[in-house]
């Protein structure tokens, strides 16, 4: 098989885990995917946050977790997909766009990010290659603090076809996909915490793969996901993952 994309690219935990990242950043203390967000996750404590990835009809790529806009005063949900940025930042003035998260990255040297690239289903888009490209011109310095993520098998692919040098990590929420994990280009897993257990520790490990845990937000449950020897956790209450790591 051959060598993942981004294996030989610098691995943002290395020497720093377990690391501890806000899911969308501090969501309990501002509203999540934006810089407030960002930055109180941040000023918490964190090591980083996780975030996600939307494409505009024009283009854009966004961070929004959510593949659509609530509808306001009655009117109907809108995918991001089939509008156009203006219209996104008419709607959310507050939506970031990938450029306001290299700025925030820039503001804040030390922070880790995981960016989780959404499903293009189903709407067709070249969103993955486009944001190799983008990467690509980032500087270094930044790059190598971030890594990709998808649950969607044939976004990573893509991924790897388009070398973004940078680490990619499969996302999964139950058993089943994990039998993808062989066959995927990818150096990390991220499982829901149910999928956790000591036998598919030791089998990611031999499979050299490095274990990110998401959606924790209890410190009992953070601190035995700890003591398996996970890389990170992922969470929306930053108090709860820095008194695990504690």
């Amino acid at each position: 098989m051959e060598r993942p994309a981004g294996a030989a690219a610098p691995l943002p935990w290395r020497d720093r885990a377990p690391l501890l990242l806000g899911h969308r950043g501090a969501p309990r203390l501002a509203h999540e995917n934006t810089l407030a967000s960002f930055r109180a996750a941040l000023l918490a404590g964190l090591d980083g946050l996780e975030t996600d990835l939307q494409r505009t009809s024009d283009g854009a790529l966004v961070i929004s977790h959510d593949p659509y806009l609530h509808g306001d005063d009655g009117a109907p949900d809108a995918f991001i997909a089939k509008l156009a940025l203006a219209e996104v930042r008419r709607r959310e003035p507050a939506m970031l766009d990938l450029g306001d998260l290299r700025a925030f990255m820039e503001a804040f040297p030390a922070a880790l990010v995981n960016l989780e690239l959404k499903t293009a289903a189903p709407f067709d888009d070249p969103r993955a290659p486009e944001l190799a490209r983008e990467l690509g011109g980032w500087p270094e310095a930044v790059r190598r603090r971030l890594w990709l993520s998808s649950f969607d098998p044939l976004q990573l692919l893509t991924l790897a076809a388009t070398r973004p040098d940078v680490p990619l990590a499969f996302l999964a929420f139950d058993a089943t996909a994990l039998a993808l994990l062989p066959s995927l280009p990818v150096v990390a897993v991220h499982p829901h915490h149910s999928l956790v257990t000591a036998e598919r520790m030791s089998a990611w490990r031999a499979a050299g793969l490095a274990v990110f845990v998401w959606t924790v937000n209890d410190v009992e449950l953070s601190r035995r996901l700890l003591g398996l020897g996970v890389d990170g956790l992922i969470g929306d209450v930053p108090e709860a993952l820095l008194a695990a790591r504690r």
